[in-house]
């Protein structure tokens, strides 16, 4: 899979558009020459995703353009598939795009640029996982995006024990003590939660003194036996927090994601899909104003 890493960390606003241009595997970035300055795309595959990794909450602009060749017509029709947390992929299709009259290609030699179209994703806090391909091979489409952070409301959580309660395991963070869930080896944990309300999942790797780095993993979540969604995380090793009664390991980073649980009693299942990473550790929160929701 091509890969794209967008870190936009954001524990305070920062009141301007992040810029990330999108780098792919094995494709090299184009320049379009746009009121006055060069911005950098990539050309989209129809075989492979490009991922995107951001942190909400905030807003994703994915923004393309189609190659109009000399022999090309008057006017393009193409689409992007976009796929947010592995969940159903949909089709973004743009009809009648003519070729733009403020923007070219520093290399000449491949024609003209469609007029920019682009599609705004508003995503939640936490990390999201967002993979694009072009729908069909012609026209070629050329890409590139912008994450702007919004503010967060602030809230209360409550933490939630999973069922069948796993092992316990106390983590010092900033000298608070903070419970976390250990996993048995190629078992995950199971939650039962009334909606609608947002389930926050904070996930860490543990590390043995050794590793250094970023640790990739991929963590699957389930509702009512469906999977809903794949994430493709990274973590390093955490300068912040240590075992209170371990020392043999080192917790790595804290990975946030947040689920939309709809309305309704439903089961969730969050497992590691790494057969080398078959254990991690997890902590769960509900909104407080949402505590009456939950399953007995």
């Amino acid at each position: 899979m091509k890969t794209l890493m967008c870190l936009v960390l954001c524990p305070v606003l920062v009141l301007i558009l992040v810029l990330a241009l999108p780098a792919t595997l094995g494709a090299q970035a184009i320049p379009i020459f746009v009121s006055g300055q060069d911005r950098d795309y990539v050309p989209l595959s129809q075989e492979d995703f490009t991922l995107i990794t951001v942190r909400g909450p905030g807003e994703l602009r994915l923004i393309s353009r189609p190659r109009f060749r000399p022999d090309a017509g008057e006017t393009h029709r193409f689409g992007l598939v976009v796929r947010v947390n592995g969940g159903a992929a949909q089709e973004i299709v743009y009809e009648d795009v003519e070729r733009s009259t403020t923007a070219m290609f520093r290399d000449g030699r491949l024609g003209v640029p469609g007029r920019l179209v682009d599609y705004t994703l508003r995503l939640a806090r936490g990390y999201h996982n967002i993979e694009v391909r072009a729908a069909q091979a012609s026209p070629q489409i050329y890409f590139r995006h912008l994450f702007k952070p919004k503010r967060e409301r602030r809230r209360s959580w409550v933490p939630l024990t999973p069922l069948r309660t796993p092992e316990l395991v106390e983590l010092v963070v900033r000298e608070t003590l903070v419970p976390y869930y250990r996993n048995a080896a190629g078992e995950g944990f199971t939650l039962d939660v009334i909606g609608p309300t947002e389930l926050r999942i904070f996930t860490r790797l543990e590390n043995t003194p050794e590793m250094r780095g970023r640790i990739h993993y991929r963590l699957q979540i389930q509702q009512d036996g469906q999977v809903v969604n794949t994430y493709q995380l990274g973590s390093r090793r955490s300068e912040v927090a240590q075992y209170h009664r371990e020392d043999a390991l080192v917790p790595g980073r804290a990975v946030e994601v947040v689920v939309a649980v709809p309305e309704g009693k439903h089961r969730y299942e969050l497992r590691s899909i790494d057969p080398d990473k078959p254990t991690f550790l997890a902590r769960f929160m509900l909104p407080r104003e949402d505590l009456s929701l939950t399953a007995d």
